[in-house]
């Protein structure tokens, strides 16, 4: 399916997903799948860093070239920035078609803030891989980041095929062609798929169908996100639902965080959210970078995170989903990840230090010049 910019996906069906929770499960069937390739593979990610996980990725994209695999890898500059010399030359002399993605020039002034934030891994045309993670050691190991990726087959891949192929076209010289795209698999018509995505700031699926799917919720609203700055909009509809009696939960960094300051201007709105019945929980062991929404039996999950950044600079993709069997996979997961949090409620946040008040009073008003420049990063 050719696109062009601005493009609707329509909900697809006979699809399968299943969830990956954390590096230690949806890595190894990352490589296993680029291992199996016979056509092609497309690799798009925005946080990328050398390191093990990346070695062990250079090597089995290089092995695919050797067995005659097309292989095309689009990085986002800032988010490689930490993607050593070396590392790209490998990719290079392995045959790898290699793009960066807008690289950061010192006269593009606030274009540089335009980053490519999708994470996808597409196999040939009967598999794919989309969610939060990038690739780096940081969601492995002893401390690693809490995270999910989904792996998908079905008609919806065809979507994310033409959306990778548009965002190559569009930002590199190398050519790629758009080739015919067969789904040869079947599998149970309730598994229903639909790619939603961010093209600039006039153009916000995911914000979009976020939206609508608050404003006619039933029974509950929980969400995760890495990065919690909402906007306005948003805030005013959780609690419009929460007053109609919807269950809304949020869960959020606790004091393992990469980004001090999103996490001080997110509680800055701890205030009315609790006074409006919604609940708040602090993830404790670890970073959780989960991006993730479970309302009724609908699921949005990818590469978005429920700040002004992922709404107005970047490139985003999620995988939205209507199937029961998998919405209870998420109410699991959601649960699980609940009892390794801390509650806040209304009364302990009126109680917080006075040395915490000032933090988030000082970040709140940065985070307002933040928001006209664009400079809060994520990863």
């Amino acid at each position: 399916m050719s696109i062009t910019n601005n493009n609707i996906f329509p909900w697809r069906t006979e699809n399968s997903f299943e969830l990956l929770i954390n590096g230690v499960e949806f890595y190894p069937q990352m490589l296993t799948a680029i291992n199996e390739a016979k056509k092609f593979i497309f690799l798009e990610t925005y946080f990328v860093e050398s390191g093990t996980i990346t070695t062990q990725f250079l090597k089995t994209l290089g092995d695919a070239v050797s067995r005659g695999v097309e292989v095309f890898v689009l990085f986002d500059d800032m988010g490689a920035r930490n993607f050593n010399e070396s590392d790209r030359i490998l990719l290079k002399t392995q045959g790898i078609n290699l793009c960066f993605y807008h690289p950061v020039r010192f006269s593009a002034f606030l274009n540089n803030f335009h980053r490519n934030h999708r994470k996808l891994l597409l196999i040939d045309d009967h598999l794919a891989f989309i969610g939060g993670a990038g690739l780096s050691d940081r969601f492995v190991g002893v401390e690693f980041w809490r995270d999910n990726m989904i792996a998908i087959q079905g008609e919806v891949l065809m979507d994310w095929h033409s959306l990778f192929i548009y965002n190559w076209q569009n930002h590199s010289e190398i050519p790629i062609i758009e080739s015919s795209f067969q789904i040869n698999h079947h599998f149970n018509e309730s598994a229903l798929g639909r790619l939603s995505y961010t093209h600039g700031y006039f153009f916000n699926q995911i914000k979009t169908h976020l939206h609508h799917k608050i404003k006619t919720s039933k029974n509950k609203i929980w969400l995760a996100s890495a990065y919690f700055v909402p906007s306005l909009k948003l805030r005013h509809l959780l609690i419009q639902a929460a007053k109609r009696g919807v269950e809304i939960i949020l869960m959020v960094p606790g004091p393992n965080t990469d980004n001090n300051m999103s996490r001080y201007i997110g509680q800055s709105y701890y205030n009315r959210l609790l006074k409006n019945k919604i609940k708040i929980f602090e993830y404790q062991n670890r970073f959780i970078h989960s991006k993730v929404v479970l309302v009724d039996d609908w699921v949005t999950i990818g590469s978005s995170n429920l700040d002004r950044w992922s709404a107005k600079w970047n490139l985003e993709a999620n995988q939205e989903v209507k199937d029961l069997y998998f919405s209870n996979k998420i109410s699991t997961m959601y649960q699980d990840d609940i009892l390794c949090c801390t509650e806040i409620t209304f009364q302990k946040w009126k109680k917080r230090p006075i040395s915490i008040k000032l933090k988030i009073w000082f970040w709140k008003y940065i985070g307002k010049i933040i928001t006209i420049i664009g400079l809060n990063g994520q990863k």
